[in-house]
C-alpha cells in the first residue's frame, strides 16, 4: 500500500478551485486508458467483487459460479429438463444467478483466495472504501472495454460449492460420500448462441468507510438509482470449452462503447454487471447451464476506462524556512493514494545557469496509509540546503513529477522561487506555489498545514 506523507495529517477531501495567485503548468492533459482488475471471490449480483488498478498478482486462479434456470419468452424448449425444485423460470436478464459484479474501490485488495475472503465474514478482509477521491472525468472520444474469462459448463456447479475448485458427481450418491471424480473447472463442449451482456453504472453506495460489508449494488440497480455509464453485448455466438485447439477458459472481450456520462461524482462508486445466457432466435433461456467465472493472476477479469484525470500533481509548494528551501509536492489519483507509483515521484530544479543537481537535499515521505485512509493524497517534501550547494542567485523553477501505479498516466506541476544575493551570502526571495490539473483534495487549510510541517522539518 502507498499513501500520505508522514509530515502531513488530516488533509480534507474537499473540492477547491486553484488560488488565483498560483502559477499553472501543463502535463495534466490527455486521455489515459486506466485498467481496473476484478478480484473475484463470489458470484451473483448479491455477491459483488472489488475492482481496482492493482493487478491480481499472486491470487489463486479458480472458477466460481452457480447453476440457474431462466426463460424469457415462448414455451419450454424441446428437451429442456424440468426446473430444479424451488427454481421457477424467470427473465434471464433478471436472474441473479447468472450475473457477476465488479465494483470500484479506493483501497487495495490484500485477499489472495476465496478461503481468505470468507474468513471473518467475507468483506471484512477487503479495503472496499466507497467513492473516489475526486470526480472521474471520462473522455467520450474513447470506449470502455471489458475482458473476462469463464467456462460455460454442462454440469451443476452448486454440487461443489463453496469449494472454489468444486467437485461434480455423476449420478446420485449418499450424503457425505465423496464424488467419484474431481471437477477440474471446465467441461469440454460447444455451446451455441451464448450472450454476455456488460453494463457499467455509477451510484452512491453509502458511507465511504463502510468497508466490511458488501456494497448494496442490487438495491441500487433494482431501485433505478444507478446511472448507466456504458453498456455492450457479446454474441449471440459460439463458446467452445476445453476441446482440442481451444482454451479451457473462454476469453470474452466486450466493447461497451463511449461513456454516456462526462463525469462520475466523487461520492459514487462505479460498477460493472455481467449477465450471461443463451439466446437463439430471441428466445432467451438458460437451463441447468451454470457459468463459471474465472479469475486470478492468469485469468484476470478487467475493464478499461478512458480517463482525463487519471493522475495529477495537484500542488507544488516551494517555501523558504530556517535558511533552507522546503519543496512540497501533493499528488493524487481519483482512486486513492495507493495508486501513486512511489518510484516515479521526483523533483527537478532549473536555475539561472540551467539544470541544478542538488547534493544537499533530503526527501521525506511515507507511502503507507492506515485502513480507511486511502482518500488522502500522497505528500512528499524535499528539504534543500541551497546555501550548502552554493548555487547562484536568480530565478528558479521547481517541477514535481510522478505517475500512477500502472504508469499509464504521468503529470508535472511547476512552481517558481527566487534566491537573492545578500553580500556574499544567499538570501530567500519570493516563492510562488502552483496548483495544477483538477483539484480534489488540497484545501488551502491543508496546504498551510503541510507548509508548517515542512518548516518544522527544516529546523536544525
Amino acid at each position: 500500500m502507498r499513501g500520505k506523507a508522514a509530515l502531513v495529517a488530516g488533509l480534507m477531501l474537499l473540492m477547491t478551485a486553484p488560488p488565483t495567485a498560483m502559477a499553472q503548468s501543463g502535463g495534466q492533459g490527455g486521455t489515459d486508458e486506466v485498467t481496473f482488475y476484478g478480484h473475484i471471490f463470489d458470484a451473483t449480483i448479491a455477491g459483488p467483487n472489488p475492482a481496482n488498478t492493482e493487478a491480481p498478482v499472486g491470487e489463486d486462479n479458480f472458477g466460481l459460479g452457480f447453476g440457474v434456470n431462466c426463460q424469457d419468452v415462448g414455451p419450454a424448449l424441446p428437451g429442456a429438463p424440468t426446473p430444479l425444485v424451488g427454481d421457477d423460470w424467470e427473465s434471464c436478464q433478471d436472474e441473479e444467478g447468472n450475473k457477476m459484479v465488479m465494483f470500484s474501490t479506493a483501497g487495495p485488495v490484500d485477499v489472495q483466495n476465496r478461503a481468505e475472503f470468507l474468513q471473518n465474514g467475507a468483506y471484512s478482509q477487503l479495503h472496499n472504501e466507497r467513492g473516489q477521491t475526486k470526480p472521474v472525468q471520462l473522455d467520450d472520444s474513447g470506449s470502455i472495454s471489458a475482458s473476462l474469462y469463464g467456462t460455460w459448463d454442462t454440469h451443476g456447479w452448486v454440487v461443489g460449492y463453496p469449494n472454489p475448485y468444486g467437485t461434480n458427481c455423476m449420478g446420485t450418491h449418499p450424503p457425505g460420500v465423496p464424488c467419484m471424480y474431481p471437477y477440474w473447472g471446465w467441461d469440454p463442449g460447444v455451446y451455441e448462441d451464448v450472450v454476455m451482456e456488460a453494463t457499467m453504472y455509477h451510484a452512491n453506495l453509502g458511507e465511504r468507510t463502510n468497508s466490511s460489508q458488501a456494497p448494496p449494488i442490487q438495491e441500487a440497480v433494482d431501485s433505478g438509482e444507478a446511472t448507466v455509464v456504458a453498456e455492450g453485448q457479446w454474441g449471440p455466438d459460439q463458446v467452445v470449452n476445453g476441446l482440442p485447439g481451444s482454451a479451457n477458459a473462454f476469453h470474452w472481450e466486450i466493447d461497451l462503447g463511449p461513456p454516456q456520462v462526462e463525469e462520475i461524482p466523487r461520492e459514487d462508486d462505479f460498477f460493472l454487471v455481467f449477465t450471461t445466457y443463451q439466446s437463439p432466435s430471441g428466445n432467451d433461456y438458460c437451463y441447468d447451464c451454470p457459468m463459471r467465472w474465472w479469475s486470478g493472476e492468469f485469468f484476470p477479469p478487467s475493464f478499461e476506462l478512458p480517463v482525463e484525470n487519471a493522475f495529477t500533481v495537484e500542488r507544488t509548494v516551494p517555501n523558504f524556512a530556517n535558511g533552507k528551501m522546503a519543496i512540497l509536492g501533493i499528488l493524487n489519483t481519483p482512486w486513492g493514494s495507493y495508486d501513486v507509483d512511489e518510484d516515479s515521484v521526483d523533483v527537478e530544479i532549473e536555475g539561472p545557469q540551467g539544470e541544478v543537481t542538488p547534493e544537499n537535499i533530503q526527501r521525506y515521505s511515507d507511502f503507507s496509509v492506515a485502513h480507511g485512509g486511502h482518500f488522502d493524497p500522497v505528500n512528499v517534501t524535499w528539504i534543500w540546503d541551497y546555501r550548502a550547494d552554493d548555487v547562484p542567485p536568480g530565478q528558479y523553477e521547481v517541477t514535481v513529477t510522478g505517475a500512477n501505479a500502472q504508469n499509464s498516466a504521468q503529470a508535472t506541476c511547476t512552481a517558481s522561487f527566487t534566491i537573492e544575493a545578500d553580500g556574499e551570502d544567499l538570501a530567500p526571495g519570493e516563492a510562488e506555489e502552483a496548483a495544477c490539473g483538477i483539484q480534489g483534495v488540497a484545501t488551502e487549510e491543508a496546504v498551510e498545514e503541510a507548509r508548517e510541517g515542512a518548516n518544522e522539518t527544516t529546523e536544525g
